[in-house]
């Protein structure tokens, strides 16, 4: 089970603070330097990589990889069951110790039914899609307690634990209670925290309430709430605040949460709205400052409040993803290079949000039809094998190109993600040969199927690797390592 508590992680965050000039400009990650003068155009592009094998920034948490559903999902009490033993087998091929995220708009719109029965239906597994944001009324969502026990199979079976969405907006504090209460005495072990509210900066948009509210409007019903609950379950642990984007709102709250408040959470979404002609597979695969700028005032904040921070629902485009965008090969890319830009940055989660049929979701299926992977989810597969993984400071020096490169340790490998138009020859440290080369491959960064994950023991070692146009490569530098022998 995993432990959230601030005094354990202060030996942590005092070994932050001591590693930070390590990572400027570039932390773990090292995109390759830019130049005023571009070189003529070549097919290959030569990048030399060397790690600081002595030196540790980050370690990547065991339970860093994660899946966000909305919380109305469990209306299908079926879904999130021992029973649908495809998502179980997808679940556990991702990660043997993942986080399953309940919450999503529609989370303010669950209602607890101890009595009542769950929605009819003669459909196995029926989905719940992502909240597209559309502007129609949404109809409540009975959750019932057989939902709640399959839950706990489901998790059982995965190995995952669960961070669980309490309603505010439309909160009946007696019935939140004994929800809570419920699912606490259900989930037992399975349960990191509960997050009350969802993205609850955005209640005024989302016409949940009236123009002028603000954090304090929010925190004032939070504690309300969350009194009620530590009442009746005083050993509670909750995450929040769960806002979209406003870390002004996750400086507050770090500030002025109480200790049973374990993790800090926000959301990010790399683009959108699907409507807008700018989000284009171009536009996921460039740097983006603003987010590395993001990245950086979060790690501050929660190294400030000695309380780690986990990206709790996130994708590529928010309103259910774009086609073309997010479900092609190019947001298996993203994915890979998003979730280990966090880790480095010592974030302690990133769940990747979705369900059903919806365009960004990482399984499809469900409502008569097959579970079956979709293309983001081979990129969150590429880093299965680095959870736990120590992550090292790497120096990358080259002509232009869109590649970045992580260094990790216990075994030493080098991962590398070519968003670039042209092949990467990446340079190996001396006396640091390539053992074995995993490789994530599609034909064009537009594909959705033919999608590859695949790994290569090499005959020989090798002292460079070549990383094709828009794909990606993890390189195990040592003979007889667990990574070679996977």
């Amino acid at each position: 089970m995993p432990i959230f508590s601030r005094r354990a992680v202060l030996s942590r965050f005092a070994a932050l603070a001591a590693v930070q000039m390590m990572r400027k400009p570039s932390m773990a990650r090292a995109l390759a330097m830019k130049i005023k003068e571009q070189p003529p155009a070549r097919d290959v592009i030569s990048l030399s990589a060397l790690p600081a094998w002595d030196k540790t920034i980050s370690t990547i948490s065991p339970e860093m990889m994660g899946l966000s559903y909305e919380s109305s999902q469990l209306s299908a009490p079926d879904f999130f069951s021992s029973a649908n033993t495809e998502l179980i087998g997808l679940f556990k091929k991702l990660s043997p110790r993942g986080v399953l995220r309940l919450g999503g708009n529609l989370s303010e719109y669950t209602q607890w039914t101890p009595q009542g029965a769950s929605i009819a239906t003669d459909v196995p597994f029926r989905a719940v899609m992502p909240d597209p944001s559309s502007g129609k009324t949404i109809q409540p969502m009975p959750l019932t307690p057989t939902a709640i026990r399959n839950l706990r199979g489901f998790l059982n079976q995965t190995g995952w634990h669960a961070i669980y969405g309490l309603k505010l907006a439309h909160a009946e504090p007696a019935l939140v209670v004994e929800e809570a209460k419920f699912v606490a005495e259900t989930l037992g072990p399975r349960l990191i925290s509960f997050q009350i509210g969802n993205e609850p900066n955005h209640y005024v948009l989302n016409r949940l309430r009236a123009p002028g509210y603000n954090f304090s409007n929010y925190f004032a019903e939070w504690s309300r709430l969350h009194s009620a609950v530590v009442k009746a379950l005083p050993s509670a642990k909750f995450a929040g605040p769960d806002i979209a984007e406003d870390l002004n709102w996750v400086r507050q709250f770090a500030a002025a949460a109480p200790p049973s408040v374990v993790m800090l959470t926000g959301h990010h979404y790399a683009e959108g709205p699907p409507s807008d002609s700018s989000v284009t597979v171009e536009k996921l695969l460039s740097p983006d400052p603003n987010f590395d700028c993001h990245v950086e005032k979060i790690e501050a904040i929660s190294r400030s409040a000695r309380i780690p921070y986990a990206m709790a629902e996130t994708n590529s485009c928010y309103n259910a993803g774009k086609a073309g965008v997010s479900d092609v090969f190019a947001s298996a890319l993203w994915a890979a290079d998003y979730t280990l830009q966090l880790a480095q940055a010592s974030q302690n989660g990133v769940y990747f949000h979705g369900g059903g049929a919806g365009l960004y979701t990482p399984i499809a299926g469900g409502s008569g039809k097959p579970f079956e992977p979709r293309p983001i989810y081979y990129g969150l597969l590429l880093c299965r094998d680095l959870l736990g993984c120590e992550m090292a400071p790497v120096t990358v020096t080259a002509h232009s190109a869109d590649v970045s490169i992580y260094a990790l340790k216990h075994p030493n490998r080098i991962v590398v993600i070519n968003k670039d138009a042209s092949d990467a020859l990446i340079n190996l440290p001396a006396n640091q040969p390539a053992f074995v080369v995993q490789r994530l491959a599609a034909p064009s960064p537009e594909s959705k199927i033919g999608i590859r994950l695949t790994r290569q023991r090499l005959d020989k070692p090798l002292a460079s690797v070549q990383v094709p146009k828009f794909s990606a490569a993890a390189i195990t530098l040592e003979r007889g390592s667990v990574a070679e022998a996977v």
